[in-house]
């Protein structure tokens, strides 16, 4: 688990929330996610709404946008732990099984 501690508290029915705890993702959470190459922080939010463990998914895509792209950060390292949440390397270029075809 992790979490994104908000830049000001947002409400979620009545309460007030300072930060989202997002879970490990597993294999059927990848599952009909936008294409990474061409929406790369849309694929994130959408995994991050499934993720959300302390408020409903449909949270995470009306944070401001600030939050949005830390919301992002730490989705992308969930994915690929070996990946610093600063680092500017799209996800979408690492093949799944880390190699690539010789053509």
């Amino acid at each position: 688990m992790t979490e994104v501690i908000l830049s000001k508290p947002i409400t979620v029915i009545d309460q007030q929330i300072d930060r989202i705890i997002f879970r490990a993702p597993k294999g059927r959470d990848l599952v009909g996610l936008p294409n990474f190459a061409t929406d790369t922080l849309g694929a994130l939010l959408v995994l991050a709404e499934r993720l959300a463990m302390n408020v409903p998914g449909n949270v995470v895509s009306e944070l401001p946008a600030d939050d949005a792209f830390a919301v992002g950060r730490v989705i992308g390292e969930l994915l690929n732990p070996t990946m610093p949440a600063s680092s500017s390397t799209a996800i979408s270029t690492w093949p799944a099984g880390g190699t690539t075809s010789a053509s």
